[in-house]
């Protein structure tokens, strides 16, 4: 099968607007807005995740979800979504958050065209085999279990073969296994007994290295 050919020029305009726009919006609410001024507070912020309220929730979703679109590393989210609502409510608004930012970064990366990519990530030693991995929803989640940059999958699969579809669900997938290490990490930083939380985030820890540690190993004998 032949690459996904780029997409029009009308849909990489309309792909980049929607990301100025996205941009455009956060910057308003960041500078003009009342929540804004609560984010440019470290407290108020940190009161706001605390209570654990549905505002609570929805703001830790956008703050997550544009950081995401950004690059910031996804395990990052799920340890702060483990500390700050606990582990089933963290888990789903992680898994959210990282699942949107990771399909609107997708989809700018396949607008911006395949020279441009090939030339920004070319050094990175996986990023050839992750442009060439089979169109699938298993090779995705696989993909995902490497210890890889989420940005360099996201732009390796954005001019591959891959469609919307599998790569979501294939995404989905992938992120949970280290998503639920890290979000019981989260959980044990913020465990009352000292001693349960070490043993839960060092039990979480080890077995979230030795995984990452396996499934690379694997994939560069495959």
């Amino acid at each position: 099968m032949r690459p996904t050919p780029p997409p029009s020029s009308r849909l990489q305009l309309l792909l980049l607007l929607g990301l100025i726009t996205l941009l455009a919006a956060a910057f308003l609410i960041f500078h003009v807005t009342p929540l804004g001024e609560r984010l440019k507070d470290w407290q108020s912020l940190a009161r706001l995740i605390d209570d654990n309220s549905l505002q609570s929730q929805l703001t830790f979703v956008f703050i997550s979800t544009l950081l995401i679109t950004l690059g910031i590393p996804r395990l990052l989210f799920f340890t702060v979504g483990g500390f700050a609502f606990g582990f089933w409510t963290g888990l789903g608004w992680s898994v959210c958050s990282i699942l949107i930012g990771s399909f609107l970064a997708f989809h700018v990366a396949r607008a911006c065209g395949r020279e441009w990519l090939s030339t920004r990530f070319a050094s990175h030693r996986h990023f050839g085999r992750i442009v060439n991995a089979k169109p699938t929803i298993l090779a995705i989640a696989v993909l995902r279990l490497l210890p890889v940059s989420n940005a360099v999958i996201n732009a390796g699969l954005a001019i591959g073969r891959v469609d919307s579809r599998t790569f979501l669900l294939g995404s989905l997938l992938g992120f949970l296994p280290y998503g639920v290490m890290a979000v019981m990490i989260g959980c044990g930083l913020a465990e009352e007994s000292t001693t349960k939380g070490i043993i839960q985030i060092a039990t979480a820890a080890t077995i979230l290295c030795i995984a990452a540690w396996a499934t690379a190993r694997r994939f560069q004998r495959s």
